[in-house]
């Protein structure tokens, strides 16, 4: 490889990183308020306007690409 490509690899890494670190985030915090959810849900009956909260956090969580 030429000297010129290492640079922009050796540049654009840290964005890569950064980017797979914000997405195991977002997806902790997904299964973290599905669960919280789900939890503060078992005793009360689900309602139409309920499911909107529960499918939102799995829809973004299932659209976030491995």
């Amino acid at each position: 490889m030429n000297e010129e490509k290492i640079r922009h690899l050796e540049m654009i890494q840290p964005i890569i990183s950064r980017m797979a670190a914000n997405s195991f985030y977002l997806k902790g915090w997904a299964v973290t308020l599905v669960t919280a959810l789900l939890t503060y849900k078992s005793t009360q009956t689900i309602g139409g306007s309920d499911l909107i909260i529960f499918i939102l956090p799995i829809v973004v969580y299932g659209s976030m690409k491995m």
